[in-house]
């Protein structure tokens, strides 16, 4: 067989072969009681925001037969007007038609969602269905959504007292400025979603007070479960030099860098019921002013949850727990505090406190003849316990109920429990969950009050 002749043979072998391989037309099946499975029933999005793509969301499809099948029609119910794209083999659209899927194979089919402007301040509900026909079978799975519009700010810069309110969410992209001598008020309920990179900047005076029923929350813009707590996800809030008030109230602010950055403030600080977690740098720094921190949680921060250098600061029924990563590194104690020359001397009192962590010492104080006093605290350190500054203090795990899901609450074998300084306690008798720490007589230390309810609670 001359040359050429065998190469012609071979290549109508090879192809003969790869033909063999395929799935020859009448090698689908027809028969319908063959019907495809899927990983998911539903296909659910948390809140989404009006005008927004979602991140994607992947639904599997199995053909557990032993047969090759054709999917005849992939289809969204609401067609070309569905708020929802899907994506096959990378090609996006909202229909699809013969479709192989070989037997014991499977199939990924990427769905997102972009909401359109509802123009109502309450979520809606966005549905949808995708269809699948194989062999005269229909089967669907639900897609589902809730859309909330949002005020979307970008950039923005307050010049004047403004007020943000919270009948609607708010988006920002870049920075938010409040100018010197302006004000910005937040009010009780509001949600402030803040993308990659932005940020709150505050030259003139901030205040943001939320109530138990109305918090006001501050975090990132991706508000799926699997990121509530990621942190990292914004830059925080900063103060200027020439900031002049900064009061908050049942505000929690999480998932960012870092969490409250103050260069100065003209008054004091005051943080009352707030909440402060999951940082990836500090929780909150002072340098060279005042804070008042009373029923506040600082948890878990990659640096520290609170960093004081310099200025008069009282912590009173307050919870600085650091467990970051669980039981990995991180580079700095919980609380750490220094006075350095150039600021003003540091003098610090914590009452009715718990400084805790996954660290053998959590406090790191320099230098080490600060004025600082701690008094009926639960504390972490590795240094002299018999310190007089250290008064009727505690030096155990104060056994938090899931420091891994931010539950800083106390178990009821707690040493923490019972021992508080009451008249302190009198002073500020409501804690971070809206219980009366008075109610028993007796109360606890940190921001959590146990009772008897707090066993089912996670």
């Amino acid at each position: 067989m001359p040359h050429t002749l065998r190469i012609v043979a071979c290549i109508a072998l090879i192809v003969k072969l790869l033909f063999s391989m395929g799935c020859h037309p009448d090698e689908f099946s027809t028969n319908p009681n063959l019907l495809l499975h899927f990983s998911a029933d539903t296909v659910a999005f948390d809140t989404v925001f009006s005008n927004v793509t979602t991140a994607t969301h992947t639904l599997k499809v199995y053909n557990h037969s032993s047969s090759h099948l054709r999917i005849a029609h992939i289809s969204l119910a609401g067609g070309a007007t569905s708020p929802y794209d899907v994506n096959l083999d990378g090609i996006s659209g909202h229909q699809f038609a013969d479709i192989a899927l070989r037997a014991h194979d499977s199939l990924f089919v990427f769905v997102r969602i972009t909401p359109p402007p509802l123009a109502q301040d309450t979520p809606l509900c966005l549905a949808d269905s995708l269809l699948f026909i194989t062999n005269g079978n229909h089967q669907r799975v639900q897609l589902q959504a809730w859309g909330q519009d949002v005020v979307q700010h970008r950039n923005p810069y307050f010049a004047s007292d403004t007020t943000l309110r919270a009948n609607r969410p708010h988006l920002i992209y870049g920075t938010m400025t409040v100018a010197e001598g302006a004000t910005l008020r937040i009010e009780a309920g509001a949600k402030l979603h803040f993308h990659p990179k932005a940020s709150l900047d505050i030259r003139g005076s901030l205040i943001a007070e939320g109530t138990e029923q109305k918090p006001i929350m501050l975090e990132g813009d991706r508000i799926e479960p699997y990121y509530r707590d990621k942190a990292g996800q914004w830059n925080g809030l900063r103060l200027a030099a020439s900031c002049q008030v900064c009061n908050l109230q049942w505000v929690h602010i999480r998932n960012c860098i870092t969490a409250i950055q103050a260069n100065g403030l003209a008054d004091t600080m005051r943080l009352n019921h707030c909440k402060i977690t999951s940082c990836s740098h500090i929780g909150l720094t002072a340098l060279g002013i005042n804070i008042v921190a009373n029923n506040c949680l600082f948890a878990n921060a990659a640096n520290s949850c609170v960093d004081l250098h310099g200025g008069a600061h009282r912590f009173t029924h307050c919870t600085v727990a650091n467990y970051w990563g669980g039981f990995t590194f991180r580079n700095g104690a919980a609380l750490q505090m220094s006075s350095p020359d150039t600021l003003p001397p540091i003098a610090v009192v914590f009452e009715n406190s718990i400084v805790y962590g996954s660290a053998s010492n959590e406090m790191n104080i320099w230098p080490t003849e600060s004025n600082y006093t701690f008094n009926h605290c639960v504390l972490r350190i590795d240094t002299d316990t018999t310190d007089i500054r250290l008064r009727n203090s505690i030096f155990s795990n104060p056994k938090f109920k899931n420091p891994a899901q931010l539950n800083f609450m106390l178990e009821s074998t707690s040493p923490a429990i019972d021992r508080a300084d009451i008249n302190i306690s009198t002073l500020f008798p409501i804690d971070l969950n809206g219980k009366n720490r008075l109610d028993d007589g007796s109360p606890d230390m940190g921001a959590f009050e146990y009772t008897a309810d707090d066993e089912n609670a996670e």
